[in-house]
């Protein structure tokens, strides 16, 4: 069974909202100027369609994800955020045993969540089908099928956005929705044509607070 897709999910599972507003917003601002592009009227009229559905393919993921997510127990979400989510105000105060069993329970829950997401209809050629123009989840496959997981590892308990630069996987937030900012969410989420911008990577340790 091929798994990388599931951990692509899972680690893009806390972002899905953010890349499908910036989709979203990117599309909107396109069709504001589409005056200026040098594209006929119907390539863009599709091109920007597109970019309207993959939102929508987006924030469903996210509903779908936020449905297998809470199938699981308190224990197994919790190494669920440990693992992949890493957000900060659901690890403060949390303690993980990291034994030799930790690592058994980590590919047992993934193996139990690429069921149950098969069961829900999102297996690996669906996943391909409705999300191979997605950018930001493609990279995050490629790197973890190249053995290259560590590069899209996230700090669990500091701000990334300040840490030293990275791989660039995951968006900054932004606070405004102008063209330009549109622009620039686009290229940091990796679902634009043009490379997105450095940002922070960090190897797993061992406990949850440093």
């Amino acid at each position: 069974m091929d798994q990388t897709y599931v951990k692509a999910l899972l680690y893009a599972y806390p972002k899905l909202s953010e890349v499908a507003e910036a989709v979203a917003c990117a599309a909107e601002n396109r069709a504001a100027l589409s005056y200026r592009s040098n594209m006929d009227t119907l390539s863009l009229a599709e091109s920007i369609a597109e970019e309207f559905l993959l939102s929508h393919r987006l924030m469903e993921l996210k509903e779908l994800l936020d449905g297998a997510v809470s199938s699981f127990g308190e224990e197994e979400r919790l190494l669920l955020e440990y693992r992949y989510f890493r957000r900060k105000s659901h690890l403060e105060g949390c303690t993980v045993r990291t034994d030799r069993s930790y690592f058994r329970r980590q590919e047992t829950l993934l193996c139990r969540m690429a069921f149950t997401l098969m069961a829900m209809g999102l297996t690996r050629a669906a996943f391909f089908e409705r999300f191979s123009s997605c950018e930001f989840l493609m990279k995050l496959y490629a790197a973890i099928e190249e053995g290259a997981e560590r590069r899209i590892v996230r700090p669990r308990c500091q701000n990334s956005a300040r840490s030293p630069s990275g791989s660039g996987f995951f968006p900054r937030r932004t606070s405004t929705a102008t063209p330009t900012t549109a622009t620039q969410a686009m290229q940091m989420m990796a679902i634009s044509a043009a490379d997105s911008p450095a940002e922070p990577s960090c190897e797993v340790t061992a406990a949850v607070s440093r």
